[in-house]
């Protein structure tokens, strides 16, 4: 259910981003909706975050809940998406999470061509570890010196993959962007005709903002659109979707309440959206009683490139893992820690608490862990 929320919320986003202009009441609105999604402007950032968050009166006389909450406040994703200046095929997304006091970087490079190529930057890995190590306790398990050689280093995302016939894989990918190109103009021009119905004194303007907010029925509304379109192609009807019908449903079981306050600047290329949920008391196991997050947009235009990774850049998942795994600090084990370990194994092998599945493991597990003299015996003791 959850997913299909989710979809839902970017689907409205969506529309609502890449919609033209309309000739009624709303034409300024929408107008200015439309030149933040400008082709010409190739270089484009989101904020989101949560700025309210309140739990339930019972909840929120816990401590730890309320400690929560006041790190969630916190939370902030800013995405930075640049498209070549002078080849459009060539992109550059940069994701930053901030979360619990940390802050964890993102970054990917590619090409959208007819078979895309997507490279993750592996610089990330050094914020990821140390992240684990401040969530863990335990020191880092790699070592800052092989960190270091994975800097300005990429891994091939196709190269993750398990399918072994990557270039099938790779088309058949370069034909999903482009139908869901095609379903996003085509959806975008019925959320012009939907915003073009709306009463036009449900739009206010004060200094250089123009507000509306999206009613529950009217997001519903936008929702079922989503029908409509994919009935209008057959290319749509290959697409990874969930009637409207289901996710509104869905949408009902969870929220009592969801709206969204959009104020566009006729100033700047930029967007506002304040989007407010209260969650249904009968599907609230959590506490939660009100979520509001707020949703920034701009857009502009640059004269930035886009450089796709040198071969010598280009690292495969495979290096990736025999580095860390030849980085990795020894754990020694004494002799009495592994005599106790041992027997612990033995008895539980002879009562039955370890059964073949649960040997597999502790042998993987303790594979790097142990000398070979002692993984022997663990062998020989789990016979």
């Amino acid at each position: 259910m959850k997913k299909r929320v989710v979809k839902m919320v970017m689907l409205f986003i969506m529309g609502v981003s890449l919609v033209g202009c309309t000739g009624k009441t709303a034409d300024e609105f929408v107008g200015r909706m439309e030149s933040v999604n400008n082709k010409k402007h190739n270089d484009m950032t989101m904020d989101i975050s949560l700025s309210d968050i309140e739990v339930t009166t019972e909840n929120s006389k816990n401590p730890m809940v309320n400690m929560l909450v006041t790190q969630l406040k916190e939370t902030k994703i800013s995405i930075h998406n640049m498209r070549d200046s002078k080849e459009d095929s060539l992109v550059e997304t940069n994701v930053q999470f901030d979360l619990m006091g940390m802050s964890i970087p993102m970054s990917l490079v590619g090409s959208v061509k007819k078979t895309p190529k997507m490279y993750l930057s592996t610089d990330s890995l050094s914020s990821i570890m140390e992240i684990v190590q401040s969530i863990s306790g335990e020191t880092l398990p790699v070592d800052q010196e092989t960190l270091n050689s994975l800097k300005g280093k990429y891994i091939d995302i196709s190269d993750l993959s398990e399918n072994q016939n990557k270039t099938n894989t790779l088309t058949d990918l370069g034909k999903e962007l482009s139908v869901n190109e095609k379903f996003n103009q085509a959806y975008a021009k019925e959320v012009v005709s939907y915003i073009k119905s709306l009463d036009a004194n449900t739009f206010e303007k004060k200094d250089n903002k123009i507000t509306h907010t999206f009613t529950f029925d009217e997001i519903k509304e936008m929702i079922k659109l989503s029908d409509k379109v994919i009935k209008s192609n057959d290319e749509f009807k290959t697409m990874d979707t969930t009637d409207s019908k289901t996710v509104i449903e869905d949408l009902v079981k969870g929220f009592k309440d969801v709206s969204v306050k959009l104020a566009v600047d006729t100033k700047k290329n930029a967007m506002d959206f304040k989007i407010n949920m209260k969650p249904a008391e009968d599907a609230n196991a959590s506490g939660l009683k009100k979520l509001v997050m707020y949703i920034k947009v701009s857009s502009k235009s640059s004269k930035e490139t886009v450089t796709l990774p040198s071969k010598g850049q280009i690292i495969s998942s495979e290096e990736v893992n025999k580095l860390i795994s030849s980085g990795q600090q020894t754990t020694n084990i004494s002799d009495e820690e592994f005599s106790d370990f041992l027997k612990a194994t033995k008895a539980g092998k002879e009562n039955g608490t370890i059964t073949e599945e649960v040997q597999k493991e502790i042998l993987e597990a303790y594979k790097g862990i142990l000398t070979d003299e002692q993984y022997r015996q663990l062998e020989e003791a789990l016979k």
